[in-house]
């Protein structure tokens, strides 16, 4: 993930969120089976159970969320021409608040601009171009989203 972000552009100026990965996978591990979700599981909470890990994962998310100046958004993004299971919309949207919605990939660019548009939405602006070449291939996308609104004790330096 750190060689795709420095990959990125030399002005990139952003941060990814461990947490914010940690959620995707334990989202992802929600929809495979039994061994995959323990493996997964075990590599991002060793010893806990799915539903201790969904319940935790829970718990968190409604503390950000109730918090000034700090939100988590989820979301998983299918393409049309393939279907969620209902258990696994009904679990990442109970534990994890994210919602679930299809994109027509047959048109990559509007669904590129789509996927683009929640992101913006829930980072008030800050990321608006995160997502650009996908292929009709494309089956799913596990979006998460960590903002923070918050005056810092020790401001940023810019460092160039």
């Amino acid at each position: 993930m750190t060689e795709a972000v420095a990959a990125g552009s030399d002005n990139w100026t952003g941060v990814y969120s461990p947490l914010s990965l940690q959620m995707a996978l334990q989202m992802l591990a929600n929809g495979g089976d039994e061994a995959t979700a323990q493996a997964l599981f075990s590599a991002v909470c060793e010893g806990m159970t799915r539903d201790d890990v969904n319940k935790s994962a829970a718990k968190l998310l409604t503390i950000f969320n109730s918090l000034r100046g700090i939100t988590m958004s989820s979301a998983v993004i299918v393409n049309d021409d393939y279907r969620v299971r209902q258990d696994y919309a009904d679990s990442v949207g109970t534990y994890y608040k994210a919602g679930v919605g299809t994109v027509d990939l047959a048109d990559a660019k509007v669904a590129e601009q789509q996927i683009n548009d929640w992101i913006s939405e829930r980072t008030n602006g800050l990321i608006n171009d995160l997502v650009d070449d996908l292929s009709y291939d494309t089956v799913m996308l596990l979006l998460n989203v960590l903002t923070f609104d918050l005056n810092w004790a020790e401001p940023f330096t810019a460092f160039r």
